[in-house]
């Protein structure tokens, strides 16, 4: 439970107990993913899922090019990272698998990755009864999980 304080007309504290919001960037729980694959259509699983074992943006999904893509290592760099950096992310042993099992048709991971995603995605959690923004949540789903991850 969380306090709020608020002022009575007269000028004194009033503190009234209230539910604590949920937090908008709060990573997903195994049961908030299960729902939330559950509402999502077939063609957005392998990008919510390269994105929960990443940690990825996805404007820097859709500028990802398979050169910087390193199965063998069991790495990706990042193509276009948002802050110009260069990052490379170990691969997880699904990451790996849903990469080497996606068709090499062009110079881009996903080249025909459908501008309206971000809103099938959103419809898809809020359908999930899944609360926050959703993008951000599935970073900070990655980062609670792999952040103290061992490298090899």
């Amino acid at each position: 439970m969380q306090r709020k304080v608020m002022r009575r007309q007269d000028g004194t504290l009033d503190r009234r107990e209230q539910e604590a919001p949920p937090d908008r960037f709060a990573p997903l729980s195994q049961d908030e993913e299960a729902r939330l694959f559950a509402a999502l259509p077939g063609q957005a699983h392998a990008v919510v899922t390269l994105i929960l074992q990443t940690g990825v943006r996805l404007g820097e999904l859709r500028a990802q090019a398979w050169r910087d893509i390193d199965l063998a290592a069991g790495v990706l760099r990042v193509t276009r990272y948002k802050t110009g950096t260069r990052v490379v992310i170990p691969l997880t042993s699904t990451a790996c698998a849903l990469l080497g099992a996606l068709p090499q048709a062009g110079p881009l991971l996903f080249p025909a990755l459908p501008w309206t995603l971000s809103t099938v995605v959103r419809t898809a959690a809020q359908q999930a009864g899944l609360h926050g923004m959703i993008w951000h949540r599935l970073r900070m789903t990655y980062l609670a999980r792999y952040r103290h991850r061992p490298t090899s």
